[in-house]
């Protein structure tokens, strides 16, 4: 099942309580995305949340897609035990601000792809890694 969700408002924070998140405000819901700034000798409070409403789920996200005026995240591990993709459609073009903070604020670099319509001077390579806390 996928879950498709129309982001009204985007919100970016950064470094509050030790934490970067993105959330994409909808009509009636929420999604986020956020981790730590630092790393954390246990692995698994490393791993990237998703928050959907007030249910959240610790990695599992094996593709962040940006394409024009939207995001795709495709989870190996379903999300919620409900969505292997989560499509995020934006009401303007996806920001190279966005992109950014996805690469070097949540640092998933590794996991971002672009689409041809990505142009090529907004698609960012992470160039920040969280250092040990």
């Amino acid at each position: 099942m996928n879950l498709r969700l129309d982001a009204k408002i985007i919100e970016f924070v950064y470094d509050k309580f030790d934490t970067n998140a993105i959330n994409f405000i909808t009509d009636d819901s929420a999604f986020s995305v956020a981790t730590g700034t630092y790393l954390e000798d246990d692995e698994d409070l490393n791993e990237t949340e998703f928050m959907y409403n007030s249910e959240r789920q610790y990695g599992g996200c094996s593709k962040i897609e940006f394409f024009s005026r939207r995001i795709v995240l495709t989870f190996q591990e379903k999300l919620l035990d409900n969505y292997e993709i989560v499509e995020i459609v934006c009401q303007t073009s996806i920001s190279k601000e966005i992109i950014n903070f996805f690469n070097n604020y949540l640092f998933v670099g590794d996991i971002v792809q672009y689409s041809a319509e990505i142009p090529e001077e907004n698609r960012i390579q992470q160039s920040v890694s969280r250092e040990l806390l």
